[in-house]
């Protein structure tokens, strides 16, 4: 047994005898056992291996025995190279183990070596998936900025520099983008896409790379992360495929957010990235592709409770591949999609804080959502005062990272249009509408045209002036919401109606208001949007109490009542019956909403175990 004859070795050791060939076998020992799962003993052989190569007084070792040679192969047994393995050992087996601050710390002792360009990107790789598996710190900013100097650094060595300068940058991602929609048109579902591989093993380890940095690189910045995107998806037309395409045709949507002429390249492509995750050949980062999916074109076509189960089951696979980083990311997503779906507030907390618990989160999202919640809920103080301070770590975060100021302002936006402050839900709404390139393309960038249009909506209502100049800023979101309710997914058609209703309010169409709310109301109890229900409930009450038709608004406020009962919002039911004073004698749930599949808040709450 080959293990067990390097045990013996290392237990007869003796410092004066000829140990290079120990340091080999260590060395191979530990990368067998990797494929094995048993990290820990991996560990032990690499840390061998390095005690021994402290006192390695030659520059090479010489293999001498055939077996060794035979298993060694090729590979260089300089110095240099075996102390590259040894930390790259390190750094590989702690990332497995989840020690990923002792991994961060040895990656970076793997790249100050003089190393070859290869080692360099797979250095740089297992830093990139060190670095995103720690995203769940409060500061994650000094990481990204860490992880994206190192990725710089080795896309230089290819040549591959990102511009300077924000227009240059963005003209020649458009030019890229048009390039690649003139190939992909050769491209179908029957293409034989395993025939186009590139076998060159350096350049699949840069698409890994590459592919392990999109999501890191967007939530540092952007631009840089569409610049790549685009810039690797053409390299992949003109120098051949890699296991890895996948993910780079599931990203192309972000070409969509530069011009709408490439929308339809982009959903082609995606939807072939779907077809191409059945053929062995790219079956492996399947997971990425639905994590990348369900952020755009697969929430076009499929409802976001199936976009969730498709989550779950890629948090599953990802972890059994050992991409702890990736299930974190996959786990995040679902917990945004349950809050855009509108999940009971206090199961919807419970579920943020155990992947807190299990570091299986990025910050600045759960941190912001977990806020949001709790101030609806009530358990956070300020709602009825429409006063919203979030945490220190948040904050500083955000003045940092676009990503994190986009999603807490988002955040601030809903909570000051749905305790009545106009006036600040516009300012937040401005802010998300000066960050919109951040999320452009992305479902976060849906939640915030629908608040927005309402804010405006609701501006122009008290200002009729303003309607021309808000409409301006509508229509373009309405159009958006239009076009994608065609898809059927069902997540769309009742924001859609919700904002013409209030378009109608504002022209003064009394018939088309009124129908268009009930529309609204009625799909999105259908579609299980509780809380937008909830919403179009409200406005609905509201516009009948303007008219005068008491009897009417009392009976949409009532349902408004009860369905931000079920969403959880025990701040909001206040806030409505300090408001309406005949609310006051709703403390009961309408057992006909209770009977439509909605939980009620006095139920046990029970919370499945997480992927």
């Amino acid at each position: 047994d080959f293990f067990k004859a390097v045990n013996h070795l290392n237990t007869g050791y003796e410092p004066q005898a000829d140990y290079g060939e120990l340091v080999l076998l260590n060395i191979h020992a530990a990368r067998q056992v990797i494929k094995k799962s048993a990290f820990e003993k991996a560990w032990q052989y690499f840390s061998f291996a390095g005690e021994l190569l402290k006192q390695l007084q030659v520059e090479k070792v010489v293999i001498v025995d055939q077996k060794l040679a035979a298993i060694w192969g090729k590979e260089d047994t300089g110095k240099n190279n075996l102390q590259y393995q040894v930390l790259f050992g390190f750094a590989e087996t702690n990332f497995l183990m989840l020690q990923f601050d002792r991994a961060l710390f040895y990656s970076n002792e793997v790249l100050k070596l003089k190393i070859s360009r290869h080692q360099k990107v797979l250095a740089t790789l297992i830093k990139i998936r060190i670095c995103s598996a720690l995203v769940y710190k409060n500061d994650v900013q000094q990481i990204l900025q860490d992880g994206m100097a190192s990725l710089e650094s080795v896309l230089k060595d290819f040549d591959i520099v990102f511009p300077t300068d924000p227009d240059e940058l963005l003209c020649q991602a458009d030019a890229n983008s048009a390039e690649i929609s003139r190939l992909a048109a050769g491209l179908n579902e029957e293409t034989d896409f395993a025939a186009k591989i590139n076998p060159d093993s350096e350049y699949q380890d840069l698409m890994k790379l590459v592919m392990n940095s999109m999501t890191f690189v967007y939530y540092m910045d952007v631009r840089k992360n569409l610049y790549m995107g685009i810039q690797f998806l053409l390299l992949n037309f003109t120098k051949g495929f890699t296991p890895m395409t996948p993910v780079l045709f599931s990203v192309s949507f972000i070409s969509a957010s530069i011009s709408p002429l490439y929308q339809p390249m982009a959903f082609l492509l995606g939807k072939i990235s779907l077809r191409m995750t059945e053929i062995p050949a790219f079956s492996n980062y399947s997971y990425i592709v639905y994590y990348i999916a369900t952020l755009n074109f697969f929430a076009w076509e499929n409802h976001y409770k199936t976009c969730i189960k498709k989550l779950k089951l890629a948090a599953v696979q990802a972890k059994e591949a050992g991409d702890h980083h990736y299930a974190s990311f996959c786990a995040t997503n679902i917990l945004v999609l349950k809050t855009y779906r509108g999940q009971n507030l206090a199961k919807h907390l419970l579920y943020t804080e155990k992947l807190a618990r299990q570091n299986q989160h990025v910050f600045f999202i759960s941190s912001c959502d977990a806020q949001f919640s709790a101030y609806l809920e009530g358990t956070k103080s300020g709602f009825l005062e429409s006063q919203f301070v979030f945490s220190e770590d948040l904050m500083r975060d955000a003045e940092k990272n676009f990503s994190g100021r986009f999603h807490l302002n988002l955040s601030l936006q809903q909570l000051y249009y749905l305790s009545g402050n106009f006036e600040k839900a516009l300012e937040a709404g401005k802010e998300c509408e000066r960050l919109e390139n951040v999320y452009r393309g992305f479902q976060i960038k849906l939640e915030h045209y629908f608040f927005y249009s309402l804010i405006l909506l609701q501006s122009a209502w008290k200002n009729p002036l303003f309607l021309t100049e808000a409409m301006k800023m509508v229509q373009p979101k309405l159009d958006e919401f239009r076009r994608l309710q065609t898809f059927g997914s069902g997540n769309y058609r009742h924001k859609m109606l919700l904002i013409e209703a209030e378009i109608a309010r504002c022209q003064g169409d009394f018939e088309t208001t009124t129908l268009l709310y009930d529309q609204s109301i009625s799909e999105a109890k259908k579609q299980k949007f509780i809380h937008h229900a909830a919403i179009a409930s409200e406005l609905a009450g509201k516009y009948y109490l303007s008219k005068n038709r008491k009897r009417l608004a009392r009976i949409y406020l009532k349902e408004a009542f009860q369905l931000y009962r079920k969403w959880g919002a025990d701040a909001k039911l206040e806030w409505l019956k300090q408001k309406h004073a005949f609310l006051r004698k709703e403390d009961q749930p309408d057992p006909s909403l209770a009977a439509s599949g909605y939980r009620s808040i006095h139920e046990p709450i029970q919370i499945t175990a997480l992927p």
